[in-house]
């Protein structure tokens, strides 16, 4: 999915939790009905989330991603439109045609505008190259203790 030259919408409808939320949150835009939520609660468990927090930290900073994995609470649609993790919150029955008509629009630009665009925003985010973005959190493990890595 970080690799993919194509706009990801994602609809959610209802709740993504762990790998779900992971799902949810590779999205380049996520539309959310007004019961959806997200929960990323691996931590409970002392399960690693790398995917989870790779996306979190890459699109919406560490504080947001401190919120969500380690409060492992359930974040609802208004809140992950306050926290700018969903792009809209619609009613429920609305959310399949309005992730349509996003991605609809965005497939009415010229393919290599959108593409070019998509991988320059993405470059410029992530600042490593995509097989490298989340191996720091999957290095991290509930057995070892928490070192910082050098900065490359």
């Amino acid at each position: 999915l970080m690799e993919s030259p194509k706009v990801l919408v994602a609809a959610l409808q209802g709740g993504a939790v762990n790998g779900g939320a992971a799902l949810a949150l590779a999205g380049d835009f996520m539309v959310a009905g007004r019961s959806a939520f997200v929960i990323v609660g691996e931590t409970q468990f002392a399960m690693p989330v790398p995917r989870n927090v790779s996306w979190l930290v890459l699109k919406h900073g560490e504080a947001v991603a401190m919120r969500f994995v380690l409060m492992a609470d359930r974040v609802g649609a208004d809140e992950l439109l306050r926290l700018g993790v969903a792009t809209e919150v619609v009613e429920d029955d609305q959310v399949l045609q309005r992730a349509r008509a996003i991605a609809e629009r965005i497939g009415s630009f010229p393919e290599h505008g959108v593409r070019n665009a998509k991988a320059a925003i993405r470059n410029t985010a992530s600042r490593v190259g995509a097989l490298e973005w989340y191996r720091p959190a999957l290095d991290a493990s509930p057995l070892k203790p928490f070192a910082p890595s050098k900065v490359r």
